[in-house]
């Protein structure tokens, strides 16, 4: 299943009738024929070309989707299709593209929809947000399979908002809920006879016990809007004209956060030749997304404009990094820095690229330096010569002096890296540089947690007892598994590692009771030591 197109679900609704919730749309894939497909999510026009949505919907590259996916009015077995393709796409600036608060997007569309303005969805002010309470009922719509499998179908719900938070809120139960793709759908509350949009479809709370029919989260349509309202001033500031100024410092007092609109306000500024000014706005920008090529490249021109080399050297260090194949960068920083330190850079630029060969020539020509040595045993691991990464590592004279921040095509640790092979000679190099305890792979996962769930108890020892973090309660689920099937030497390891057995399982019962019913002697007298 692709995780990027998600199956719509509306719980213990019926079916909304064609000229209902005319606002609500389906967001489809389109096939290799040009053809409409499934629904994976729902959105809320709020213009004839806008439509607002969850930023979890989106989160491959928006060319993607501008080829692979249009929005749709109608259900998926209606006799007309009144669709549109998508022109482009915004995410909320805060999301973190996995899951949790500020998960909105915006969808612009090629075409506008024929929709009479009167029907399109108005957003909730945050004064009649407020008004709002825990029971409110409220209306939840979107497309899609329901409990009978139906799907690509605008379904409607009423349910009850069931808990309010600063920035999300709560709603559904006793089987009356979204689901998965209906993300990005709507819930609407009845303000004196006119439906307003309040929220909008995020994900099912961390502590629910089934996925879907218990409860789901929505983020507050009003953080919403103030971020869409920002969005719309600097699409106006970007016109380059009288009101631009205006516009975007607008934009920037209403969302202080966002990296594209300082760097839209400095290159304002440069017009008018206010360098000090367009350097402090490109260092936050900077600042707020330190990957922005396009900052770090206006930055170094200033820099250098402004005479201040320090300066410019560290950000052209900075764009060599995430640029090493610009040969005219390499050649321009090598004017004010040494060639090792400036072949250092573009090699760790190359092998964060994925690179490997290229970093390797690089690096061997610099195998003097340490940070080097390093580096050249981290691309030894990834091309598979574990023995060699041993002799480069074991030859570093100054271990402190190394710093273990270079991460590969995949954003993971040289640590992660040593996993696969089971050394602790190997893994126990690591800990002697100046490593980062708490880093995790791309998907968030801690190495303790992978060398736990592939049961390299040895490393997860050595790991441990130099400081890296052990989520063990995580593990709570397997550990009551553990405790029933009187697994003796994992039991004792989750225990000395700190897990709390006196907290209560899926099924009601604590590790402790359940140990009780097992009847294992030696498992007992574990819990009782330990007590």
């Amino acid at each position: 299943m692709d995780l990027h197109f998600i199956e719509s679900d509306i719980y213990g609704g019926q079916r909304a009738d064609k000229n209902e919730w005319q606002s609500v749309v389906s967001i489809l894939k389109i096939n290799s024929r040009d053809e409409l497909s499934s629904s994976f999510c729902t959105g809320t026009l709020i213009a004839k070309d806008i439509v607002i949505t969850a930023g979890h919907c989106l989160t491959r590259n928006k060319n993607y989707y501008i080829k692979n996916a249009a929005v749709s009015r109608d259900s998926i077995d209606s006799n007309e299709h009144r669709y549109s393709r998508i022109k482009d796409i915004s995410i909320h600036p805060r999301f973190n593209g996995v899951e949790g608060p500020w998960d909105y997007a915006y969808i612009k569309l090629e075409t506008k929809l024929n929709l009479d303005p009167s029907l399109l969805s108005k957003l909730a002010t945050p004064k009649e947000l407020q008004t709002l309470s825990t029971s409110s009922p409220v209306t939840i719509v979107g497309f899609g399979k329901t409990e009978k499998k139906v799907k690509g179908v605008k379904f409607k719900a009423n349910t009850t908002i069931t808990r309010i938070d600063s920035q999300e809120f709560r709603a559904g139960g006793k089987g009356r809920d979204t689901c998965s793709g209906d993300s990005g759908g709507p819930v609407f509350y009845n303000f004196n006879g006119v439906e307003k949009l309040i929220g909008i479809t995020s994900r099912t709370p961390r502590d629910a016990t089934i996925f879907c029919g218990q409860s789901t989260i929505y983020g507050k349509s009003s953080d919403a809007s103030t971020w869409f309202e920002a969005e719309m001033l600097y699409e106006e500031a970007l016109k380059f004209n009288a009101q631009s100024f205006q516009k975007i410092n607008k934009a920037i007092s209403s969302i202080d956060y966002s990296y594209k609109y300082y760097v839209l306000r400095a290159k304002l500024y440069i017009e008018l030749e206010k360098l000090e000014e367009a350097s402090k706005d490109l260092t936050k920008s900077i600042s707020l997304n330190p990957k922005d090529i396009e900052s770090l490249k206006l930055l170094s021109d200033l820099y250098l404009e402004l005479g201040d080399k320090v300066q410019e050297e560290t950000i052209l260090k900075k764009l060599l990094k995430l640029t090493p194949n610009d040969d005219k960068l390499f050649s321009r920083l090598l004017l004010i820095s040494q060639k090792d330190e400036v072949s250092l850079i573009r090699a760790q630029g190359h092998f964060s690229w994925g690179q490997y060969q290229t970093a390797l020539e690089l690096l061997n020509d610099i195998q003097h330096l340490d940070q080097a040595r390093y580096l050249l045993g981290f691309a030894k691991l990834k091309i598979d010569e574990p023995l060699e990464t041993i002799k480069l590592w074991s030859s570093i004279v100054d271990k402190k002096s190394v710093y273990t921040n270079t991460t590969d095509s995949n954003g993971d640790a040289s640590l992660f890296s040593t996993i696969k092979y089971n050394s602790l000679e190997l893994s126990g190099l690591y800990f002697q540089f100046n490593f980062l305890p708490s880093h995790q792979d791309t998907y968030g996962t801690l190495p303790t947690q992978i060398v736990w769930t592939q049961k390299r108890l040895e490393l997860l020892k050595l790991f441990t007892d130099n400081g890296i973090p052990f989520n063990v309660q995580r593990n709570y689920d397997e550990f009551l598994y553990l405790v029933k099937n009187s697994k003796i030497e994992l039991i004792e390891i989750l225990i000395n590692l700190g897990i709390d057995f006196n907290v209560k399982g899926r099924d009601g019962i604590t590790a402790k009771e359940l140990a009780l019913k097992v009847g294992n002697p030696r498992v007992i007298e574990l819990f009782e030591k330990s007590e």
